[in-house]
């Protein structure tokens, strides 16, 4: 409830407070605008209360939708645009003073104008995901065409637009004409996340180990992770994190019999550390269809200062072209992996930790320092 005289935001989420690349964007969005003096209410999806914590001071209103997805695109589509129409009518219910749906859901972004006042909308787009649509397929290449077309009819509609990365900014500026600057408002890592991580140590393995923490999905392919691991029985791999593809690559371990690969499922934020210690490389990789997403499960990587292979082109492979402490390669080419592998382990400097690193994420890609200009903006402008 809005205490009398205090403005109050409603940020509007597709995603549930317990994906790791949700809670870590929007909790520093509700701490500053708390800290500025707002009442936060964060409408999204309901999760399981054990997977994660409460964010303090945050009138948290999860909604309870059915988590499943249909196989079909066209009703997955059609879901998605009911799940948002069901959270957009929840957040209009709470006759905020601002508004501000965070995708990477594309109907957080067409459907807003049919829901809530112009004057006071805002939005935070975290992904471009109509643009990963199949050119192939007929249907997905018509829907990412209407897709284009709703998005460019819609984006004006917002007051101020954020947005996470410079190919997202250039999409945005070349159809809006909004009055105020597109926000550059990059992902990072949080304070307390990179303060933790700076005691990261060295890692004092008997075998070279690989490790790939974050989310087991399509993007991320990683039977080319399982591919090495075959030619490479010698190097230990580990594969931290869950998603849709988890069951697939489990199986594929099991049927090559790999002792040397082993999967742990989702773990609390805190008990990663134990393995980013126990790391001597760290992998992560996009497939060439999201080449303009960047993860940002690589500014935590980078804030260790351990040794870093990505697989992947495009924005990703872009931004760790001003760090150090890591090589690029092409995506999906497991070969390519194993070569990087033994580089990285006849080089003999797995074991340096890079301070530059460090020091430019701490100085450029803290969550709470980037999100200031979004949250300032919305302030001044509900004022």
């Amino acid at each position: 409830m809005q205490k009398m005289g205090v403005k109050e935001i409603a940020i509007i989420s597709s995603v549930p407070l317990s994906e790791p690349v949700s809670r870590n964007r929007l909790v520093p969005f509700c701490n500053l605008f708390i800290e500025k003096g707002l009442s936060v209410s964060l409408i999204c999806p309901k999760s399981d209360p054990n997977s994660h914590a409460h964010p303090a001071g945050v009138n948290l209103i999860e909604v309870s939708i059915e988590s499943d997805k249909p196989k079909s695109f066209f009703k997955r589509a059609i879901k998605e645009a009911s799940d948002a129409a069901t959270l957009l009518k929840v957040a209009k219910a709470q006759k905020a003073d601002a508004y501000l749906p965070s995708m990477p859901s594309m109907f957080l972004a067409f459907l807003p104008p049919f829901y809530l006042p112009k004057k006071c909308s805002f939005i935070d787009i975290r992904d471009l995901t109509w643009e990963y649509l199949s050119d192939k397929s007929f249907l997905q290449r018509l829907s990412k065409n209407a897709f284009r077309f709703l998005f460019k009819r819609t984006i004006n509609f917002y007051q101020l637009v954020a947005v996470t990365n410079s190919v997202e900014f250039a999409y945005v500026n070349a159809v809006r004409k909004g009055v105020k600057p597109t926000l550059l408002v990059s992902n990072g890592i949080t304070k307390e996340q990179f303060d933790k991580l700076q005691t990261t140590l060295p890692a004092n393995n008997d075998k070279l180990t690989v490790t790939y923490i974050g989310n087991v999905g399509i993007a991320q392919n990683l039977e080319t992770l399982v591919g090495a691991a075959k030619q490479l029985p010698e190097v230990q791999f580990r594969i931290i994190g869950a998603g849709i593809e988890l069951d697939k690559v489990s199986y594929m371990v099991r049927e090559s019999k790999l002792s040397n690969v082993e999967l742990t499922g989702r773990i609390p934020w805190d008990s990663v550390k134990d393995y980013y210690n126990s790391t001597d490389v760290l992998y992560a990789q996009l497939t060439s269809d999201f080449a303009g997403a960047m993860p940002s499960k690589l500014y935590e990587y980078l804030s260790t200062g351990k040794y870093i292979i990505y697989g992947g082109e495009g924005q990703a492979a872009e931004k760790l072209g001003e760090f150090n402490n890591n090589q690029v390669i092409p995506p999906n080419d497991a070969n390519a992996l194993v070569e990087a592998i033994k580089a990285v382990k006849e080089c003999g400097e797995i074991n340096k930790l890079s301070k530059q690193n460090r020091q430019q994420i701490e100085e450029h890609y803290i969550r709470e320092n980037t999100a200031r200009k979004l949250i300032d903006g919305v302030i001044d402008t509900i004022n």
